[in-house]
């Protein structure tokens, strides 16, 4: 079964690396994921307001990008939500002339 399973993993990941609105979609939820992963301000942030971290995906686990599309389609309001208050939050940030100070890496 392993071997079977195996061979799906690779058809399924090969089939959606060849069509451009899979690989635009995966790549989106992929970035998202490590946009949250990178920060640990941005991690406590999604913990608040989700209750759970977006998985990672591994290149070669079908499963993890299954985990991670069913976790984001959950939580999908809620990420909406949070998005658009970090993004009001910085670009509010940017129009002050105290936003040089910041640094924006470690947000």
């Amino acid at each position: 079964i392993h071997c079977y399973a195996h061979r799906l993993n690779l058809v399924l990941t090969q089939g959606a690396s060849k069509l451009k609105e899979c690989k635009v979609f995966f790549a989106n939820l992929n970035g998202l994921a490590a946009f949250f992963s990178r920060s640990p301000k941005r991690t406590q942030l999604l913990d608040d307001v989700c209750k759970r971290r977006l998985p990672r995906v591994a290149p070669t686990r079908w499963q993890y990008s299954s985990r991670l599309v069913n976790a984001v389609f959950e939580n999908r309001v809620a990420l909406k939500e949070l998005l658009v208050t970090y993004w009001t939050i910085t670009t509010s940030m940017m129009r002050t002339p105290c936003f040089l100070q910041i640094d924006f890496g470690r947000f």
